[in-house]
C-alpha cells in the first residue's frame, strides 16, 4: 500500500551541499512509498534544477551502501545520502 507525499532526508555533499546551502534537504516524494532510488533522485534534481546535470553521474546511498537504480525503498528511517561524482588524486 503507497503512503502519499512522503518525505525523506537526505544528506548532501559537494556541489549539493554549496547549491542547497545546507548539509541535509528533506526530498518530498509526491507519490509516496514505495518508490525506487531513480525516482528519489530525480525528485531531487526537480527541488534542486541547479544540479539536475549531474543526477546522471550520482548514486544514492542508503544506510551507507550504495544502491542501484532501481532499488525500491520502503523505509523512511533509513539513512539517505547522494553521493556526487568523485574527482580529484
Amino acid at each position: 500500500m503507497s503512503e502519499t507525499h512522503a518525505a525523506i532526508n537526505v544528506q548532501l555533499f559537494a556541489k549539493f551541499r554549496e547549491v542547497a546551502g545546507c548539509d541535509q534537504l528533506q526530498v518530498v516524494l509526491p507519490n509516496g512509498l514505495p518508490c525506487t532510488a531513480d525516482q528519489v533522485l530525480k525528485q531531487l534534481a526537480a527541488q534542486l534544477p541547479e544540479v539536475a546535470l549531474l543526477i546522471p553521474q550520482c548514486r544514492l546511498a542508503i544506510d551507507d551502501a550504495y544502491v542501484a537504480a532501481d532499488h525500491v525503498i520502503d523505509d523512511l528511517n533509513a539513512q539517505f545520502a547522494v553521493i556526487p561524482p568523485v574527482s580529484g588524486g
